[in-house]
């Protein structure tokens, strides 16, 4: 068991946030996710490790009012030091370790005050009934009462609290339910005479959900007729009542662990014959639990610790659910701009497809056009068939700039429509040189014409005018026609067929004005889902396993 121990309090490192496995976790969570996220995981850690951190063991002694705590206490410590009577008496906590000397100091909404170590003076603060009858008022100004006793009853490290009793009044059962939350066992005092009331299980089975089903031991304090020391009247209280009583307890709050403990003890009677009437079960009991190595104060801070961790998964798994929904949501209004752009794009393309198709069409006899005029040249005086092949090249070439300026244009009116930026210069004249046609090339009817026949045409012209030196020369003259009327064919070709190709150029360079939407910061929802992950892995299974094992090994102890 040693071993369990010593791996049990290792457990309290992975716990540090500052240290320990979690740190890198902690510190990609403040990052990606906030430093608001990571604090609710260091809280967390720190929280669950002063559990398993904690230096002293406390015990406390809760119970109906008037059950019998204090007398329980006194026949603990072989001392008759707390006040006890028949009333509701005890109305503050009381704090008992040991120590070198006996010491009372009282904690006071004031301050602090030394208390004269005696039953009178500690029931100055602590009784709630005054000698007339009614509810002492200055009971409420004391917080708590620190009670060092120069006795080994009490073992080092530990402390036993004796409790307010529960269903005297609503502050009395509030400051009950404070001082039970802060123990590391409970141990439950059941009035024989009022045996294990519902108002009690509603408080103990709330104490068990919140510390643990082994965090709870129960001792029967036996009323036997008038205190009295008769053995007789012990024994035939076990055999007769014990085991209802047993019965009781164990039906309203056993779990699937199992049973809790439970030990019979008269405390008035077994102050006077500590050796008799249950004293010795009920002083083994709260040994065996006022020890830091105790199954039942280990499986008590493990069950704490491990509900710390656990409520930490959980508000993570709450802020991803969360995030994760405004995520979706921000998506949904991204998708939508999205579409919104895709469609202004889409009607941005379709408009300038028309646009580019009109200007198509009222140049699409351009280059035949300029062909023909050229062509009528050579009806006068005949020139060099390179002249006229430069003429209808600078004609084309005038009618393609002249056609990209009104692409451009069309273009560009589209693209202000729509919300897409104008085309640059560059893409300007990339449309211009796709609607360039290449440079014409004409020959003459035979290889030296180009050079003869203009010479010998110019005197003959001349001589029998032109009339009949260009029926002369007519053969030529027909070449050089038919070879324009071709090359204005082939450039109407290459200025139709870049239609695709201008529309391509808008697409490309002609974009929305607006950027796309940026697409949701997803990284806090990782960072969050990541650091629930690890805490579930590395912290919470072995904090799970290991209580897991204490709790078996605290519910053998069940006498």
């Amino acid at each position: 068991m040693a071993g369990q121990v010593a791996a049990t309090r290792g457990l309290a490192r992975l716990l540090n946030p500052v240290a320990g496995d979690m740190q890198p976790v902690i510190s990609q969570l403040s990052r990606s996710a906030g430093e608001a996220d990571a604090q609710v995981v260091r809280d967390g850690l720190r929280a669950a490790g002063g559990w398993l951190k904690r230096d002293t063991v406390r015990v406390t002694f809760g119970g109906y009012f008037s059950s019998g705590k204090s007398s329980l206490l006194n026949m603990l410590l072989g001392t008759s030091l707390l006040p006890v009577s028949d009333d509701p008496e005890t109305g503050v906590p009381c704090l008992l370790r040991s120590g070198t000397a006996n010491r009372v100091v009282a904690h006071t909404s004031s301050g602090t005050a030394e208390v004269s170590f005696s039953t009178e003076a500690i029931a100055g603060y602590v009784s709630l009934i005054g000698a007339d009858g009614d509810y002492r008022e200055e009971v409420r100004a004391v917080r708590e009462l620190d009670i060092t006793l120069a006795t080994a009853a009490i073992p080092s490290g530990v402390v036993w609290a004796d409790s307010p009793g529960i269903n005297d009044t609503a502050a009395t059962t509030q400051l009950a339910t404070r001082v039970a939350r802060d123990s590391d066992v409970l141990v439950w005092v059941v009035n024989s005479r009022q045996p294990f009331s519902l108002t009690e299980q509603a408080f103990v089975r709330a104490h068990m959900a919140e510390c643990g089903p082994a965090s709870v031991v129960f001792v029967v304090n036996v009323f036997l007729p008038s205190d009295t020391p008769e053995v007789w009247a012990w024994q035939a209280f076990l055999e007769q009542r014990a085991r209802s009583h047993r019965i009781r307890i164990s039906e309203n709050v056993a779990t699937e662990a199992g049973v809790p403990r439970v030990v019979f003890t008269s405390a008035r009677a077994a102050a006077r014959n500590p050796q008799g009437f249950g004293g010795p079960a009920a002083g083994a009991l709260i040994a065996s639990v006022s020890d830091a190595a105790a199954p039942a104060v280990l499986a008590d801070r493990l069950f704490r610790a491990e509900a710390e961790v656990r409520r930490v998964t959980d508000e993570l798994a709450a802020r991803a659910n969360a995030a994760e929904k405004r995520l979706g949501q921000a998506r949904a209004i991204v998708a939508e701009q999205q579409k919104a752009r895709a469609r202004q794009r889409e009607a941005f393309l379709a408009a300038a497809s028309s646009a580019v198709s009109a200007v198509f069409a009222r140049h699409g006899d351009t280059a035949a056009a300029c062909a023909a005029e050229v062509a009528a040249t050579t009806s006068g005086k005949l020139q060099p068939a390179a002249t006229y092949a430069q003429r209808l090249t600078s004609k084309l070439s005038g009618e393609a700039e002249k056609m990209a300026r009104e692409l451009v244009h069309a273009i560009n009116a589209c693209a202000s429509a729509h919300e897409q930026t104008p085309l640059s210069q560059a893409a300007a004249n990339e449309i211009t040189g796709l609607l360039l046609p290449p440079a014409v090339t004409i020959t003459a009817a035979s290889a030296s014409s180009d050079v003869v026949a203009p010479a010998v045409e110019a005197v003959l012209g001349d001589l029998i005018g032109p009339v009949i030196g260009a029926a002369l020369f007519g053969k030529r003259r027909k070449a050089i026609q038919q070879q324009l009327t071709a090359a204005g064919a082939a450039a109407a070709t290459v200025m139709l067929a870049a239609r695709p190709w201008v529309l391509a150029v808008a697409e490309r360079c002609c974009m929305p004005r607006t950027p796309p939407p940026a697409s949701p910061d997803e990284s806090r929802l990782w960072a969050l889902r990541m650091a629930r992950a690890t805490l579930a892995k590395r912290v919470l299974e072995p904090l799970t396993t290991g209580l897991a094992s204490w709790q078996q090994i605290a519910w053998q102890e069940v006498a």
